[in-house]
């Protein structure tokens, strides 16, 4: 899907979005890169290739391969119970709920946890530490259980909080620090950062009407706090297809590990009412019509949109960055449109999701 810079602007206009980046991959190699608008509405600062964003809860596709590679260092067991390697807190959770909250739980939003998140605090001081926050002293949710673990599908950033803190017990490093060395920098995604402080070609975000919104800072890095670029986006998704010279994992993560990765666990089928798949570790997953798997994110937050993809098999991949709520309506047009390439048919897209009977 070769969308160029006119036809972006246009869909800009259209929607009224400031400022956007649509980057796409055919066959495991990067195919187009169009850009429009400005970073930032106050600056009139104009968007590029190289212009980075924040992606909301597209973060949990980096922090979900930053978790994997405990696994795969051999720090811990995908299935095992995470409580006795924290250390910092101690779980207030009952011991069948301990003996059921796995890393794979964890990643898939089915270990019974709440939904909900603070939101962003305007300077960096004002962030509480990750402890505070799995604790529930910070406003987002306790990490404590309010469904049994491994019963059913319950969307949850404290559970990807608990992952950060997971993660920094057992490496005895900050998250972002372990995200940048292990997974980030390996992957060549020279643009991406979860580090809090922000840099000179970083995006504002804006309100519907346009107004630049207030920069804020997230408490949770893992579930939310990436900051990337569409084209950085694409070279981990490159990583994950049968495409890359060294296959799934891309040489970061071996390759049976990041096909595990798609697998949807039972309590997450029928996540976001998909017929086929569910939410799998970090990513949505299903099969689409044609046969071709998909794997995805999508991240929205007051401010910023953005949107992930993949046909791993296929090696086809679509990263979407935007700076605005509007955003929404250009991610749903573009990414229609590239999966309905991907699929083969526009029509038969339809039978991916269960339509839901209106109430009589």
């Amino acid at each position: 899907m070769a969308l160029g810079a006119d036809g972006l602007e246009r869909l800009a206009r259209l929607y009224r979005v400031p400022g956007c980046v649509v980057a796409t991959l055919v066959a495991g190699e990067p195919s187009s890169t169009a850009f429009a608008g400005v970073a930032d509405a106050g600056s009139n600062e104009a968007v590029d290739a190289s212009t980075i964003f924040e992606v909301a809860s597209v973060s949990k596709v980096v922090s979900a391969w930053t978790a994997l590679a405990l696994v795969a260092d051999g720090h811990l067991e995908l299935d095992e119970p995470v409580a006795p390697h924290l250390h910092r807190w101690t779980p207030p959770w009952s011991r069948s709920d301990a003996d059921r909250i796995t890393l794979r739980t964890l990643l898939s939003h089915t270990a019974g946890l709440p939904s909900g998140a603070a939101p962003p605090r305007p300077t960096i001081s004002e962030v509480p530490d990750i402890v505070d926050v799995v604790a529930g002293a910070d406003s987002t949710p306790a990490a404590v259980p309010v469904v049994p673990p491994q019963t059913q599908f319950r969307y949850s950033n404290p559970g990807y909080a608990l992952i950060q803190l997971l993660i920094e017990d057992v490496t005895s490093e900050s998250f972002e620090r372990w995200a940048q060395h292990r997974i980030i920098e390996p992957l060549g995604m020279r643009n991406t950062t979860y580090q809090r402080t922000l840099s000179a070609h970083h995006a504002a975000p804006h309100r519907r009407t346009g107004r630049r919104l207030a920069d804020g800072f997230y408490n949770q890095q893992a579930a939310g706090g990436l900051h990337t670029t569409a084209t950085d986006l694409l070279a981990l998704a490159r990583a994950m297809t049968t495409a890359h010279p060294q296959g799934p994992g891309g040489g970061v993560l071996p390759a049976a590990l990041v096909e595990e990765s798609w697998r949807t666990p039972p309590a997450a089928l029928g996540a976001y009412r998909l017929r086929s798949g569910g939410y799998s570790l970090g990513l949505i997953s299903t099969v689409l019509p044609s046969g071709a798997r998909l794997v995805a994110n999508q991240g929205n937050r007051i401010g910023w949109r953005a949107f992930f993809a993949c046909a791993p098999e296929r090696g086809d991949a679509l990263a979407i960055t935007t700076n605005s709520n509007t955003g929404s309506l250009l991610l749903a047009h573009v990414a229609l449109r590239w999966l309905a390439l991907v699929n083969g048919s526009y029509r038969s897209l339809r039978r991916v999701i269960r339509v839901r009977k209106p109430a009589n």
